[in-house]
């Protein structure tokens, strides 16, 4: 699997949104000074600085929780997991570009699922997690030698990493199912040897026959 170092996405987060709030609460400051003048029909006194304060706080700790959400969605993903119909939702609300990400990994999941249905033998499922696991790999060095800017690279390896994790995930729940174990080993056409004799009949010497022998 592809290296990921969620601590250091965590503490890179953690740093943006430290950014985010010092320049939300001078925002929020603003709007809450422009909203404390007479014309405003909820109250006639403007707040104080400990209610502006207060007010921030809770809105900042709103931020913070769907911010940590987001990225405990974000986790799960890059572990192979599955999101509810509710937590996607909830990305589509929050965190678009993840949302995407997200319905790509479902997409590639129900197609591998598909796809392990309609297996053979444990030979074939072997050879559609190896096709998979080649295609991602593929992909993966693409994004290396495209030349993009390091953050577009980074958010397109972990979109790679989502869709193998999903894949790789549905392949070992798949074989430890009763229905992998039901399998045969090979195809019925796999591990047999095809045997051709060519000889030749006396009267009919120019026409070759062929004994086929499986």
């Amino acid at each position: 699997m592809l290296p990921v170092n969620l601590l250091g996405i965590t503490s890179i987060t953690s740093h943006v949104r430290n950014i985010e709030l010092n320049a939300s609460w001078q925002m929020r400051s603003n709007r809450l000074t422009a909203k404390d003048t007479p014309q405003s029909n909820e109250r006639s006194e403007p707040m104080t600085q400990h209610e502006r304060m207060v007010d921030f706080m809770r809105e900042s700790h709103e931020d913070n929780r769907r911010a940590m959400a987001v990225l405990s969605l974000e986790g799960r993903l890059m572990s192979g997991g599955r999101l509810s119909s509710d937590e996607m939702s909830f990305l589509r609300q929050n965190a678009p570009h993840l949302y995407e990400k997200a319905v790509k990994v479902a997409q590639e999941r129900r197609e591998f699922e598909r796809e392990l249905s309609q297996a053979r033998s444990k030979q074939d499922v072997a050879n559609m997690h190896q096709r998979r696991m080649s295609q991602f790999a593929n992909e993966a060095s693409e994004v290396i030698r495209s030349g993009k800017p390091r953050a577009e690279r980074d958010s397109a390896m972990r979109a790679i990493h989502m869709r193998m994790a999903a894949v790789q995930n549905e392949y070992i729940r798949f074989t430890q199912s009763a229905q992998f174990q039901a399998l045969p080993d090979e195809g019925e056409d796999e591990g047999k040897t095809i045997t051709v004799t060519l000889t030749r009949d006396e009267e009919y010497e120019e026409r070759p026959r062929f004994d086929i022998e499986l």
